[in-house]
């Protein structure tokens, strides 16, 4: 607990009071805790600026990730990825072609789950023998899990204000450019979710976005991109943007990479400053898990 004689106590007590005020004059309880979570978010990374000058000393000194990955490297886990997935995708279509829609989007996902795991296997044989230190040098030191767990919702909440206002700002873009209907669209698996109700649909998504999709991404975007772009620029904060775009692009909805930017840039940062790909996965997780939930309480309200 903070210390309430301490200005950063004060600034807290001053937040929750502003909370309580928000929810008397008239918004829901759920609405109060998200403005309170947003307050919080925007201290936090208030301070963080301050302390780093803006960010310019926040990754002084960070130790590179030695590694001996060939150029090409990342890119086979995606193929590899790509391919499977296809190849799943067409066995559905000509073997099983009675099936309903909710369970060919079941074994679609389901299909998914395990052709990322095959590839997650991959990376950490790719790791164990490119990397110095093997997977600690990869970033994967279990001995780390709790503190980068904590670590995790403090820097979601940090960078939750900052994505809910690029989603505002890109929402209004969308609308005033009269792009993809009314506004933005909806991540596929959202819509997924709330267009089908059957169990077995909505277990294997969830598996799949807050379990395995987080931890596929951050070992290929940030454990194997992020160092290998390291290794060719002169500042870990570019090798941050540049694996940052790589990610957002990669995602289909071009209406969503403005926030996913925003999120990477929080992911790599996390990854070279702890050195634990946990952190950022456990971020990932997170950050997925909210939308899902968010998703399914809409959904069944």
């Amino acid at each position: 607990m903070p210390n309430l004689k301490s200005e950063q106590g004060k600034e807290m007590v001053k937040l929750i009071v502003g909370t309580v005020k928000w929810y008397r004059y008239g918004f829901s309880p759920a609405e109060a805790v998200v403005g309170f979570i947003c307050l919080v978010g925007i201290f936090l990374f208030a301070r963080w600026v301050i302390s780093t000058s803006g960010g310019k000393t926040a990754l002084l000194n960070v130790p590179p990730r030695r590694n001996n990955m060939p150029l090409y490297l990342p890119f086979i886990p995606v193929g590899f990825y790509v391919v499977l997935q296809g190849a799943a995708q067409l066995f559905i279509e000509s073997v099983l072609p009675d099936l309903y829609d909710w369970q060919e989007v079941f074994l679609g996902t389901v299909f998914g789950c395990v052709c990322a795991l095959l590839a997650i296997g991959g990376i950490i044989a790719v790791a164990q023998t490119t990397f110095a230190r093997r997977l600690k040098g990869f970033g994967l030191q279990p001995r780390t899990v709790g503190t980068d767990l904590t670590a995790a919702v403090v820097s979601l909440v940090c960078i939750w204000p900052i994505i809910t206002i690029v989603v505002f700002l890109t929402t209004l873009l969308v609308q005033a450019l009269g792009v993809k209907g009314p506004g933005m669209e909806r991540h596929e698996t959202l819509k997924m979710l709330l267009l089908y109700r059957q169990l077995p649909v909505r277990l294997s998504m969830i598996t799949f976005a807050v379990l395995i999709a987080p931890v596929f991404e951050e070992m290929l975007f940030r454990g194997l991109f992020q160092t290998l772009i390291r290794r060719f620029v002169p500042s870990v904060w570019v090798s941050i943007f540049i694996s940052s775009v790589i990610f957002a692009t990669a995602h289909q909805n071009f209406t969503h990479w403005p926030a996913l930017f925003v999120l990477a840039l929080c992911l790599g940062y996390s990854y070279e400053k702890s050195g634990s790909l946990f952190r950022p996965i456990f971020i990932h997780a997170l950050f997925n898990a909210t939308n899902v939930a968010s998703a399914i309480m809409l959904v069944d309200s």
